[in-house]
This record gives structure tokens, C-alpha cells and sequence, in this order.
């Protein structure tokens, strides 16, 4: 896992704590644009906002919705990104901005990893698999469904649509059979 902290960046670009206009954001995405293609494939990226005290919608539309869009069309390959926000008025407007872009996005609290949410559109269904992934750690389709009380198809069926969002990595386990599926925290 690689992990940056947006103050550092908004210093190296003569930025404060407080920032809003998009044209900042275009600065500020250039170099986490750049963080991610450095990536290895399958890595995930945390983005800690520790020491920002505001953001706009605008710019939080540069430096996360959009990298996150690119991600998610796979310009990138398989990679993922997860942020770090202790503030919950930081993310009102980053709510709002992947939102728009019907996307979702795991945000963590804290210094650990096991405290997480998800901000940006996902229906409820989809919050609650993401939730017994997250709970249980990697686990295979088959299990997930009896766990959820779910027919395999439909279970799959979310899986899938959590993949496309890289919210979980879904990975192929030697030995057993099926994918094993875990939420992108885990992976770091």
C-alpha cells in the first residue's frame, strides 16, 4: 500500500489547509494522478487528510472523484483507492462530488483499519455485501451467499458490481474453487 498525505502536496504547490477552487484541484490531481500510475498492479492507494481543514465540492471532484473515475474504467489496470478523513464535514463535499459521478469510495477513520465507511452512491444492497466482506475478511461467493441468505446468482451479482467499483478485489485462491473476495482495505 502506498500512502500520501494531501497536506504534503498541497505545501509542495503553495496551497494552505483550506482549499476550494478547482484550479487548485488540477495542481493537486497531476501528482496523485502520478502516485497511481507509479502503483503496482492490484496496490492500493490511501489518501490521509489529516492537517485539511476544507475543501470544496470542485476540488474534491479534481483530486478524488475524477482519479477515482479513471480507476474505475480501468485506465489504470487493477488498482484502488481509499482515503483517510476524520472530519465528517470534510466529507460532505467529497460525498457530493462522487455522488454525481455515481461513484463510491471506502473511507477509513482513525489510524487503524478497521473502522471504515462508504461515501458516494451505492444502494443499500450493495453497502450491506460490502459490509459482511469487510466483516468476515476474504470470502468465497459461495459462503457469502449462504451467509447473506442469498441464492448464489444474486450474490455473484453484487460481487461483481463491487468489483466494477473497486471497492472489493476479487482474487482466484490456488487450491479451492471459486474467487475469494475481499474489501480494498484488506488488501493494504
Amino acid at each position: 500500500m502506498q500512502e500520501i498525505r494531501l497536506i504534503d502536496i498541497l505545501r509542495k504547490h503553495d496551497l494552505g489547509s483550506r482549499v476550494g477552487l478547482r484550479e487548485e484541484g488540477q495542481r493537486v490531481k497531476a501528482d496523485i494522478e502520478a502516485a497511481i500510475r507509479a502503483m503496482k498492479e492490484k496496490d492500493v492507494l490511501l489518501i490521509d487528510f489529516t492537517g485539511v481543514e476544507v475543501l470544496s465540492h470542485s476540488f474534491a471532484d479534481e483530486i478524488i472523484a475524477l482519479p477515482l473515475s479513471r480507476l474505475v474504467a480501468r485506465e489504470h489496470g487493477e488498482k484502488y483507492l481509499v482515503i483517510r478523513i476524520d472530519k465528517d464535514e470534510l466529507c460532505e463535499d467529497l460525498e457530493g462530488a462522487l455522488r454525481k459521478r455515481d461513484l463510491a469510495l471506502l473511507r477509513l477513520r482513525g489510524s487503524g483499519r478497521r473502522t471504515w465507511t462508504v461515501l458516494g452512491a451505492l444502494s443499500d444492497e450493495l453497502r450491506e455485501t460490502l459490509k459482511v466482506i469487510g466483516d468476515e475478511g476474504p470470502i468465497a461467493t459461495g459462503s457469502l451467499a449462504e451467509r447473506m441468505g442469498l441464492k448464489l446468482q444474486a450474490c455473484s451479482n453484487r460481487v461483481v458490481e463491487l468489483g466494477k467499483q473497486h471497492l472489493i478485489r476479487r482474487s482466484r485462491v490456488e487450491g479451492e474453487r471459486g474467487v475469494k473476495n475481499e474489501n480494498a482495505l484488506a488488501i493494504a
